[in-house]
């Protein structure tokens, strides 16, 4: 059995920076995503943790959420994801799939 990969970590580190979203991402490899009953082809930021009382939490994004998209920008990684929201301030609009389907969520990060 392969190791997973890493985690990329808090976006960004510590609460402490410019903006927080409250998420911890790992990139989506074919065996976790048959581990969380998806397509094993899907590709995107596969969510680890959601801290309580953040942007994250309050958007409803939860552990096993994949970020597939952000602003229409297809991502393919945890740090693509990452890289497309420090891309520019404001709202972001994520579209994320879980086992349930996929569905359009609003996120302004701290």
């Amino acid at each position: 059995s392969s190791a997973a990969p890493p985690p990329v970590g808090y976006w960004p580190a510590p609460p402490s920076g410019p903006v927080h979203l409250g998420v911890a991402l790992q990139t989506l490899t074919p065996p976790l995503a048959r581990a969380l009953d998806l397509d094993p082809k899907l590709r995107g930021a596969l969510i680890t943790e959601v801290l309580p009382g953040t942007p994250a939490e309050r958007a409803g994004l939860s552990v096993g959420d994949v970020i597939r998209e952000v602003d229409g920008k297809p991502v393919r990684t945890g740090d693509e994801a990452v890289e497309v929201m420090r891309s520019r301030k404001g709202v972001h609009l994520l579209r994320v799939t879980n086992a349930l389907g996929t569905r359009f969520v609003s996120v302004l990060p701290q």
